[in-house]
């Protein structure tokens, strides 16, 4: 008896450790390809939104997303001219169970348009804005095993883009105040050194 206790306590702690290696090494999997997803796919398609480039996103987004984007359904920055603009993604946090189908993110993102050849003023109200914010993504997963970003949802607006933070200083922390700087030392001068009179010859007695 003691030998069969030993020999499933055994094979039960094996069977522990195997499918906790499994969990981790396919949720690490998951958050890997959730997270290259997020930055290339939200990159393509600001390409697609703001330049007009012809993008291959159906590798990134569901069909339901592409159909329902407004960003991508409707051409608003296309009267702006855009040639160049900046952009900042940040996966924030990122989490997919390996036996579900679904997964979700939370993602930051900031785009700045850089250059454009339609004067902003000539737009004025009319200008469209791009969206900043941190956003809640959902993702699907076919029967392959492909991920695909299936929704985006704002759930808050940051502080306006490209703002430097306030430096907080501790409590108790004194300016110091600038050193003065050092003022050159004199050399001193040497004192000349008197001439030598010459001293009279003695007169020689005839």
């Amino acid at each position: 008896m003691r030998t069969l206790a030993y020999i499933i306590r055994t094979l039960l702690i094996a069977a522990l450790t195997v499918g906790a290696l499994w969990f981790a090494f396919e949720t690490a999997m998951s958050i890997s390809n959730i997270y290259i997803l997020t930055t290339d796919g939200l990159q393509k398609r600001a390409n697609v939104a703001l330049l007009g480039r012809d993008e291959e996103l159906e590798k990134y987004f569901s069909e339901r997303f592409l159909a329902n984007d407004r960003l991508l359904t409707t051409d608003r920055f296309g009267g702006l001219g855009v040639t160049s603009f900046d952009q900042k993604v940040r996966v924030e946090w990122a989490f997919a169970y390996p036996w579900e189908d679904k997964g979700t993110a939370t993602v930051v993102e900031r785009v700045l348009i850089l250059n454009q050849e339609t004067p902003q003023e000539d737009l004025g109200e009319n200008a469209p804005v791009w969206e900043d914010g941190r956003y809640e993504l959902t993702f699907t997963k076919n029967a392959e095993g492909r991920w695909y970003i299936d929704e985006m949802r704002l759930t808050e607006v940051p502080e306006p883009s490209y703002t430097l933070p306030l430096l907080t200083l501790p409590p108790g922390y004194v300016t110091p105040s600038p050193s003065p700087s050092p003022s050159p030392t004199p050399t001193p001068s040497r004192t000349p050194v008197p001439s030598r009179t010459p001293m009279p010859s003695p007169s020689r007695t005839p």
